[in-house]
Parts: structure tokens; sequence; C-alpha cells
């Protein structure tokens, strides 16, 4: 799906977008006669998968089924952009530990360098 916009096929075997397609047997073999999809789109408008809902019978959803398709994608879209979110988060704090380890070893070594390398008092 190369926009933001929903798509509907009410009757497979008679679509545009089925016709001398593979997708067509496929549909067929699968008992789907009808199809809508509906991107899951982030609020800064990336689109972040499709969620599809596929009929036996030739279809066309009524607007109240398709207003309960886009909760259901806004709620999709909302708890994959906060999950992406998140995961982003744990990466950097990942990161950000390795790094502070990474330095606090690098201190300890110049300490220890140091100690070694400086003269040492001579006992009386």
């Amino acid at each position: 799906m190369a926009s933001a916009q929903r798509t509907i096929v009410e009757d497979v075997e008679h679509s545009e977008t089925f016709v001398s397609a593979p997708g067509l047997a496929v549909m067929l073999h699968a008992g789907a006669r009808a199809v809508q999809s509906t991107p899951l789109v982030s609020s800064s408008g990336k689109i972040l998968g499709i969620v599809s809902t596929h009929f036996a019978e030739p279809h066309r959803p009524d607007e109240r089924e398709l207003q309960l398709m886009d909760l259901l994608a806004r709620q999709a879209a909302d708890y994959l952009q906060r999950k992406q979110a998140e995961e982003s988060l744990l990466r950097t704090a990942q990161e950000l530990a390795h790094s502070s380890r990474a330095t606090a070893w690098k201190r300890t070594c110049n300490r220890r360098a140091r100690r070694v390398s400086s003269p040492t008092s001579s006992s009386r």
C-alpha cells in the first residue's frame, strides 16, 4: 500500500486490482471474495503497517464498520508507535550504560597507570 488511504475491493473476481494477478487465485483459494485494507499511520504520517479484513462474499463495509476499522487502526498505530519509542529508549539506555561502564573502566586504568608511573617515596 503506497498511500495512506483505505482500499476497498467489493468483489475480487471483478476488481482491476486482482484481474490477471496471482493474488486472485490466492484470495479465492482462501475463500475471500472481498477485502478492505486500512493503513496504520503514525502521528507523523509514516505508514507502520496495514490491517485488512477479508469477507467470504462480495461486500462493501458500511459507514459504521469503516468507523470501527478506523478506530482499531488508530489504536494499533498508537500502540506500534509507542512500542517503537520504548525500544528506542531501551537501546539508548543500554548504549549509555555501556558507554558509562567503558568511561569508568578508562578512568580506573588511567588512575592505575599514573600510580605505576609516578615515583614512590623512599623509605627511611
